[in-house]
């Protein structure tokens, strides 16, 4: 089984990068399992991700909200509305071919 240690802008983060990744084959990621070790302001998550018969166990660390500056919580509150709103225009590009595509049926 293959593991890796990622470090985040915000811990809290852990949990979409299973969905930001692509598992071989084009599959999908699983959170198959998630453990939460807290520190003081910077913490770990460590999850087993599952697809088919492939696993990764994948380690996360980073900041908590409490460890960052009122500051640094401003900008990481915009760079995840940027990733909202790229995640959603993304989204709405995938649905509209779809729909192109059922009209043309």
């Amino acid at each position: 089984m293959e593991t890796s240690t990622r470090y985040l802008p915000l811990i809290d983060e852990a949990s979409l990068h299973a969905a930001f990744e692509v598992a071989p084959e084009g599959g999908a990621w699983e959170i198959a399992s998630a453990r939460h070790v807290s520190g003081t302001g910077w913490d770990m998550e460590m999850q087993l991700w599952t697809s088919g018969e492939h696993r990764l166990h994948v380690a996360f660390r980073g900041p908590t909200v409490t460890g960052l500056s009122d500051t640094e919580l401003d900008r990481e509150r915009e760079r995840l509305i940027r990733i909202r709103d790229a995640a959603q225009a993304a989204l709405d590009l995938v649905e509209g071919h779809q729909r192109f595509r059922k009209a043309l049926r």
